[in-house]
């Protein structure tokens, strides 16, 4: 018979102690080092959560900063497009004498809902120059639908009234 070579020995010994090891205890020192590091981990997640938060607030409070800038640029918008709907009007009044008189109609239809677009979009910019910080964006957001609203509204009128009334 075959006797057991030392590193047979030691692999079979090996074998059987390993499975019984136990878990790493809290005191032992390789477990300490693992809860540093979750703890690290922990603490760098936090970390940058509250640096987003702040970056979010920092972006927040800039937006509100150039509040004052954002109301005057979008009054004097608000007033290009009152001025332009007043030319288009006085054109359909001046318009030819064979201009047919269904067509000067609902070229004042198209306008008039223009205007009453006018008035909503004015009404949401005096909101938002009355805003506090804290209804900012939302404020800001109605305005901005509100004017492209007006936008597409005027830009049909401005066709319709090209291709009826001056073609």
């Amino acid at each position: 018979m075959r006797h057991p070579t030392p590193m047979m020995m030691t692999l079979m010994l090996t074998a059987c102690l390993v499975p019984g090891c136990p878990a790493k205890e809290a005191d032992e020192p390789g477990a300490i080092v693992d809860k540093k590091r979750e703890d690290a981990k922990d603490e760098a997640k936090d970390k940058a959560k509250a640096e987003t938060k702040e970056a979010a607030q920092a972006v927040a409070d800039y937006a509100y900063a150039q509040k004052a800038e954002f109301v005057a640029g979008m009054k004097e918008e608000l007033a290009t497009m009152r001025k332009e709907l007043d030319e288009l009007s006085a054109k359909v009044e001046s318009s030819a004498a064979d201009a047919k008189d269904d067509a000067k109609l609902e070229a004042k239809r198209k306008l008039d809902a223009a205007r009453e677009r006018w008035t909503n979009t004015q009404a949401k910019l005096d909101a938002a120059e009355a805003a506090a910080e804290a209804d900012w964006e939302g404020v800001q957001r109605d305005f901005k639908q509100a004017r492209e609203e007006l936008s597409g509204s005027l830009d049909d009128a401005r066709q319709w009234l090209s291709d009826k009334i001056e073609p």
